[in-house]
């Protein structure tokens, strides 16, 4: 249960929704905002897509955080380059799941080049 802001959620289209899940599908929705975890989500409320971040830090209340699409993006992309500079060695949790380094810096590498398209739609 959070609290729900709708100034906080940013409009985008069906297309850049499709986007923004197959990111979050490669490197995973956990980004940091403000020296506290968040998660990316999307939604399909009343005929349109909007993307958001929710709060989710250790003893904290789970809120939405006002951010714009640009932001999130950014986010994501500060996500993607960290994956891209662990060691080879290491495994590292995306979601659910663990993956070995070598196959989060692919993912890294092919979500960079979704949201600098995303980036260059939203004009961010």
């Amino acid at each position: 249960m959070f609290w729900r802001k709708e100034k906080a959620r940013s409009r985008i289209t069906e297309a850049q929704a499709a986007k923004i899940r197959e990111v979050l599908s490669l490197i995973g929705s956990g980004v940091e905002y403000n020296g506290r975890r968040a998660i990316v989500m999307t939604v399909y409320s009343d005929g349109a897509h909007y993307v958001y971040l929710v709060s989710r830090s250790p003893g904290y209340p789970q809120y939405e955080v006002e951010a714009s699409a640009a932001l999130i993006i950014q986010l994501l992309k500060r996500r993607a380059l960290e994956l891209l500079s662990l060691e080879d060695y290491k495994w590292v949790r995306i979601g659910r799941r663990a993956v070995k380094a070598s196959v989060a810096k692919e993912n890294a590498k092919r979500a960079l080049e979704i949201l600098d398209e995303l980036e260059r739609e939203i004009g961010a």
